[in-house]
């Protein structure tokens, strides 16, 4: 009933995700039932029926990047709604471009009304006259389509730099985009040249060739109402940049309820075994190292699966995630108490006791949790867990996901990560560590970070988002300019 593993699954071609999830949903029942059973004392029906569930679901590996809102994935995922934003975007500049197509020929309408009166005067029909002027407007358009692909070959190292991609420019000649490339391009000219074909066309021939064109009042009224038009795209892109430029200075000065400065965090420290304890001293020894703590979750890099724990006389589970760390986790992470205590040596029955975070604490209703109890589930059935304080909620993820509901456990033997709290210059710190490291762990990989920079990393995506939006803001505005 553990949820911290990822399962992948290949199908055989042709095979249908429904009929894959109902063979799954039946090896639920066969190998959940009895483990709900023996965790919680009752059947699997018995727990559905008190509005608990427990399955599986199934996401396309290719979905995953885009498409997933799943908690604790491999890695920060994409948003398939940063793609339509930008499509829309990319739509806009598209739009305010063909507007000014359009504006540009309809001005120069004088210039080419003689020539509209000869050719009419000379035989043509409107019909050939629309065919030639929109036959102008998709040259142009395959032009630019050739010269925008030059563009993009030169620039797209620099575009790469910007958002954090490796795209190349041979994945833009597959055959799918070059057929919606040239869909943009017969939509571009159709869109830029059909009113300007329309309107030279509807010149007559006599006012023509007497020089009495002049430019009608629809004329003018459709060429003030598109620029308009530009310049509303333009202030809702400027007003959607300051937006995006406050939400990244929310993010970079947002309390996260802990101190990410000068904190550094060892990986793999479950392999050192008998060696966790004396080389955690070791550094204690050390001028410059502040505090020192053992968990198996960190903020930013991991969190742990969440359980069911439930109030007594209630049937109502709540999801809680588990927080295993030893007594000194509260002082190296800057953790703030909001009622209660932590975790203490002078306390040997903090063994069964826990720690809950605010979010927890509002979930259950209480406006005071120190002394009360919650049930877990573990092999031997329900276990009670007595509340002794009470944590300032903390952000464990990106500031897009709320506070989860926490409970801190006490744990004093082997965990994933080491948690270093240093006053010293960074790169002696790294070297200091390095040493005791070699010294107590042997062979094992000596692989650290920062914590301020493991959390930079989850916020990259969207000061990326806030360059691109900018860059494409900017090109629309000299284009609504032009």
């Amino acid at each position: 009933m553990n949820n911290y593993l990822a399962t992948y699954l290949k199908i055989h071609k042709g095979s249908s995700q429904q009929t894959v999830k109902s063979k799954i949903d039946d090896l639920t029942i066969k190998y959940i039932g009895p483990e709900v059973e023996r965790f919680m004392g009752m059947s699997l029906d018995q727990f559905k029926q008190q509005g608990s569930r427990f399955g599986y679901t199934l996401i396309p590996l290719t979905d995953i990047h885009l498409h997933s809102n799943y908690q604790a994935e491999i890695e920060p995922q994409g948003d398939i709604q940063y793609v339509y934003l930008f499509s829309v975007i990319a739509a806009f500049i598209l739009i305010i471009a063909c507007i000014n197509f359009m504006n540009l020929a309809t001005a120069r309408s004088a210039g080419r009304a003689k020539e509209v009166g000869l050719r009419k005067t000379l035989g043509s029909l409107s019909s050939h006259l629309v065919t030639q002027f929109l036959a102008e407007s998709f040259v142009f358009s395959f032009l630019a389509a050739v010269l925008a692909l030059g563009i993009v070959y030169t620039m797209l190292p620099f575009f790469n730099t910007l958002a954090g991609k490796e795209l190349v420019f041979e994945s833009l000649l597959s055959s799918k985009l070059l057929i919606l490339l040239l869909g943009i391009v017969v939509l571009v000219g159709l869109m830029a040249g059909s009113y300007p074909a329309f309107y030279l066309t509807s010149f007559r021939v006599t006012e023509v060739l007497k020089g009495k064109v002049r430019e009608g009042m629809k004329g003018g009224a459709v060429r003030s109402g598109l620029v308009v038009f530009q310049f509303a795209v333009s202030i809702f892109l400027i007003i959607a940049t300051a937006v995006i430029f406050q939400q990244m200075r929310y993010v970079q000065n947002k309390n996260l309820g802990l101190n990410r400065n000068n904190v550094l965090v060892l990986s793999n420290t479950q392999h050192l075994r008998s060696g966790a304890e004396p080389l955690k001293q070791a550094m204690l020894t050390q001028s410059g190292i502040v505090a020192a703590s053992y968990s198996n979750s960190i903020p930013a890099l991991n969190t742990e699966g969440a359980s069911p724990f439930r109030i007594e006389g209630s049937e109502e589970d709540h999801l809680v995630v588990r927080y295993f760390a030893d007594y000194d986790q509260l002082e190296t992470m800057g953790y703030s108490l909001r009622e209660g205590r932590y975790f203490s040596r002078d306390f040997p029955a903090d063994s069964s006791a826990i720690v809950i975070n605010e979010a927890l604490m509002n979930e259950l209703g209480w406006k005071e949790a120190v002394g009360k109890e919650l049930f877990g589930f573990n092999r031997g059935g329900r276990v009670p867990y007595k509340i002794i304080g009470v944590v300032k909620d903390f952000h464990f993820e990106s500031l897009r996901n709320n506070v989860r509901p926490t409970a801190m456990f006490l744990n004093t033997g082997a965990a994933n990560y080491l948690a270093i709290r240093f006053s010293n210059n960074p790169r002696e710190t790294v070297s200091t560590i390095e040493s005791l490291w070699k010294q107590y762990a042997g062979n094992q990989p000596f692989e650290y970070s920062f914590l301020d920079q493991d959390f930079d990393a989850l916020f990259r995506s969207e000061q990326r988002l806030g360059n691109l939006f900018t860059t494409f803001t900017v090109l629309a505005i000299f284009i609504a300019s032009l």
